[in-house]
Order: C-alpha cells, then structure tokens, then sequence
C-alpha cells in the first residue's frame, strides 16, 4: 500500500510539475524570441532611416558603405535590398550581391511572406525562424514602398520598389534558453525529490523504530534466558527466584512493546 500511495504521489506531482516546467519553457522561449524580432524591428528602421537619402539621390557608394559597416559591426548580422524582381542589389555580404533573395531563405514561410509583402506592401505581422549552416536566425521583412522622393527616378506606376530583409542570428539566444531548461529541470527534480522525502520520511522513521525496538525486545529475551541458565547452576534451582527474574524481563519487554507501540503510533524516537 506504502508503495502504491508513493508511485501515486510521484506521478501525480510529476505531471503538474512536468506541465508547470513545459508551459514556462514555452513563454520563457516566446518572450525571448519576441524581444528579439522587436530589435530586428529597430534595426530595420534605423538602417532604413539611414540609407533612404542615399538612396532617393542615387548614391549607390553610400549605401554599399554602410552594408560593409553593418557586416563589420554587427557580427553574424545580415542586411539585404532587394528589388521588386527579387534580386537582391545591396547587402552586407557582397557575394551574393546581383542574386535572387528566395536563394537565402531557406523556409517557404520566409519565401511567400516576403513575396506576399512585394506584392501588397505590406509588412509580416510575424518575424520567420529558420537555419543556415547550423546556426539559427530569425528574418524580419520590410517593403520599400515608392514614396514622394523616390518617384523622380521610379515614376509613380509601381506601389512597392523592393524590400529589406535582415537575418539576425538568436544562436546566443537559444543557449540561454537551453540553460534556463536545464536550470528548471534540475529545480523540478529536486522539489520531486523534497516531496518523495517529506511523504516518505515518516514512514521511515517509523521502519527505524519498529527495526530497533525488534533488536531491543530480542536481547531483553537473551539476557532472561542467560539470567535463568546463570541462577540454576550457581545458585540453585529455586524456582521462585527464577520466576521472579523472568517475571522481571518479561515486564522489562512488555515496556518495550507498549514504547514501540507508542512510537509507530507518533512517528518520533526518543532515547533517554
């Protein structure tokens, strides 16, 4: 029954636990990466904010300078300018320059997302997670609508001239949530275990006293039989004395019983 009562208390505290670790996982995750395609967000902008006069007067110098200073600057990160063709005509890694942009998204939710937004210039209410070369990043797109000082080069036929695409690397931030797991798994082990202890501690206790007050009972019965041998042959067999002694032992045993008795009863030892 003992073990019945533990393997329930185990599965039950180990599921809400168990659910408890999953759901904080779950936000912890979310939070991060959330944080993290708000940056993304900041960092399209100020990109944006700086490359527009550049690119309103066609300074095409300006703007791959500013690509290099991003790749210099900003490790891992990758900026790049696509054109309504999908061609990507600045970025921060100049060899993929004069390229198709749908060659470095490696998801076809990144892909239709980012041909979604040429064509409607709309923004994605969501950043895309994908993988390249073993090292996670997180894309966020934003179209480059023809606005009142581009159209003196563009004309004013085309809603969307192109998108900016930046891929941010969150390598750094899965680590952290892999140690956050790691952390709580370890902290939901170890409250499994206190509540394992704290159901089972008086359990134990009281397998330690029923054990001691055993061995008691048994050496009180060996010392009456040692006490009757040693009286017959050096003092005599006198019955009466013998009873007497045996009587005593037995009482002694009995105390010992109701002691024992007593201690299941409280779950608590106390030795004189």
């Amino acid at each position: 029954m003992r073990t019945k009562i533990l393997v329930a208390t185990i599965m039950v505290v180990g599921f809400f636990m168990g659910l408890s670790l999953y759901k904080s996982l779950v936000i912890h995750k979310e939070t991060a990466m959330n944080q993290v395609a708000s940056s993304s967000d900041h960092l399209l902008e100020s990109i944006y904010s700086g490359i527009k006069f550049p690119m309103s007067v066609g300074d095409c110098k300006t703007i791959r300078e500013q690509m290099k200073d991003i790749k210099h600057h900003m490790e891992g990160v990758q900026v790049y300018i696509s054109d309504f063709q999908n061609m990507i005509m600045y970025a921060s890694e100049d060899e993929r320059i004069y390229k198709s942009m749908a060659t470095y998204l490696y998801e076809n939710k990144s892909r239709d997302a980012l041909a979604e937004s040429l064509l409607t210039g709309q923004a994605p209410d969501i950043s895309f997670s994908e993988t390249e070369n073993h090292t996670p990043y997180l894309i966020t797109i934003k179209p480059i609508l023809n606005e009142n000082s581009c159209r003196h080069c563009h004309g004013s036929t085309r809603k969307v001239l192109g998108a900016m695409i930046i891929k941010q690397p969150v390598k750094e931030v899965f680590h952290a949530i892999s140690h956050a797991r790691n952390s709580l798994i370890i902290y939901f082990t170890a409250a499994i275990i206190g509540v394992i202890v704290v159901v089972e501690e008086p359990c134990w206790r009281r397998s330690f006293c029923q054990r001691y007050f055993y061995r008691l009972q048994s050496l009180c019965r060996l010392y009456a039989d040692a006490c009757s041998a040693y009286i017959r042959v050096h003092v005599g067999p006198d019955e009466a004395e013998i009873g007497c002694q045996r009587s005593d032992i037995r009482n002694q045993s009995s105390d010992v019983r109701q002691a024992e008795s007593g201690c299941a009863g409280c779950g608590k030892l106390v030795f004189p």
